[in-house]
């Protein structure tokens, strides 16, 4: 993830030449790991459990699809007649 945010510091701007099916390669590691670590409250584990890492992780993850593959996605689903249908969230 710091490779394609440039370290942090611009998200969406490294890398761009990954495509979204690598993309999900590492999206789907991300997921996991959030899946895998249940939140544990502070007093065991201390406030830098992996559970929380793994979701401030995954928050950046849908920043990097967003800022990447969002009007990819939309064009190529644009043209399906079912296009009207698909309920899209909130662009702000």
């Amino acid at each position: 993830m710091a490779a394609l945010s440039v370290n942090g510091s611009q998200p969406g701007g490294g890398q761009p030449e990954m495509s979204l099916v690598k993309f999900f390669d590492i999206y789907f590691q991300v997921g996991r790991a959030v899946m895998t670590y249940p939140i544990l409250p502070a007093e065991l584990v201390g406030p830098e459990q992996p559970a929380l890492r793994f979701r401030t992780l995954m928050d950046r993850c849908n920043l990097e699809h967003y800022l990447r593959f969002d009007q990819q996605i939309l064009e190529c689903a644009g043209p399906n007649p079912s296009f009207g249908l698909i309920e899209w969230l909130p662009s702000s």
